[in-house]
């Protein structure tokens, strides 16, 4: 059975029981609760309480694959700001690992930005102070890079950091990091490349295997996206005619090498910011010069020049600065 054939038939039904030897004692499932392009997650009963299981499909479960996750399971970085994998699942020829299901008030970041209310929100001070939405949003991306330097501190590197595997408490802004079976030490490959549009340039051109400086380049990425609900380096490239290109060759120009900064000088084909991105510039303009220089350097200077990026710990000194060069308005409390 191939992964195609896999992913249209699930693995396990509702109110299966089934043996976990990790855990020594059968275990219910309740319902699946995801599933992509690897495994299925499904939300599971044990005489402990309920967890999720997720199991790879087949082909994904190699040897190489195991010992990763026995590494990870054996070894966890021990903090609430990941839902880690606890115990190895083993079932027939596939595997999987148990984990805490991730708690009802989380959202992920890519749904949580979908929300253009919230977005439009930061724009309101009549004054010109950032509002306390940013300031939120910058709170939020501290936590974000924090998580990322216990990673790199633990000689770690994420290799597939996006919106989709962050987790955010919008109520007190906790952050969870998920999919941490993706962790693995600095230079060695898990197989993972990462996920289109937070891709660093070096793997997008193919010459290179994700690290903590692909990672860092995937959190400035996200931190952009966490305070302006925009990508980066797509400015006005939708109203170019890619038709003569293939989708790597695009891609190469959009985020590869190619890629230019939408408030960048060095092309004005790629600057230009398109008419319903106007919004994104007037935001720009209200961030301190501190942290707009520090995108800029990271996504003109960083884009070729890898061992220049901003690391983990220096984004959050940045951001903390940025935080406090905020203003609050005595009139309308924002």
């Amino acid at each position: 059975m191939n992964i195609n054939d896999e992913q249209l038939q699930d693995c396990f039904k509702n109110d299966q029981v089934v043996y976990c030897d990790a855990l020594g004692e059968n275990i219910r499932i309740v319902e699946k609760i995801g599933s992509g392009g690897q495994a299925e997650v499904y939300k599971i009963s044990t005489s402990t309480g309920d967890y999720a299981l997720k199991i790879w499909y087949s082909k994904l479960c190699s040897k190489k694959s195991f010992e990763i996750l026995k590494k990870l399971v054996d070894n966890p970085i021990n903090s609430d700001l990941f839902i880690w994998p606890k115990y190895i699942f083993e079932y027939g020829n596939r595997f999987g690992y148990i984990m805490d299901l991730i708690p009802d008030d989380y959202v992920s970041i890519s749904r949580f930005l979908g929300d253009r209310k919230l977005y439009y929100n930061m724009l309101y001070n009549i004054d010109g102070s950032i509002s306390q939405n940013i300031k939120h949003r910058i709170l939020w991306s501290i936590n974000i890079a924090k998580a990322l330097s216990i990673i790199h501190r633990h000689q770690d590197s994420y290799k597939d950091l996006s919106l989709n595997n962050i987790f955010i408490n919008i109520y007190n802004g906790k952050i969870l990091y998920i999919d941490n079976d993706n962790i693995t030490p600095n230079f060695e490959s898990n197989g993972a490349t990462g996920t289109p549009k937070f891709i660093a340039p070096e793997i997008i051109e193919s010459n290179h295997k994700p690290d903590r400086l692909s990672d860092v380049f995937s959190l400035a990425i996200i931190i952009f996206y966490m305070l302006t609900s925009n990508h980066p380096l797509e400015g006005n490239y939708q109203n170019i005619d890619f038709s003569n290109y293939s989708e790597d060759e695009s891609n190469k120009k959009i985020y590869g090498y190619e890629a230019c900064f939408i408030f960048s000088d060095l092309n004005d084909l790629y600057r230009h910011i398109a008419t319903d991105q106007e919004s994104i510039a007037i935001l720009w303009q209200r961030f301190p010069e501190t942290l707009r220089n520090k995108f800029h350097y990271n996504f003109t200077i960083g884009i070729n020049s890898m061992g220049s990026r901003t690391s983990s710990t220096e984004w959050m000194k940045a951001l903390f600065n940025a935080l406090s060069s905020a203003v609050i308005c005595p009139y309308c409390g924002e």
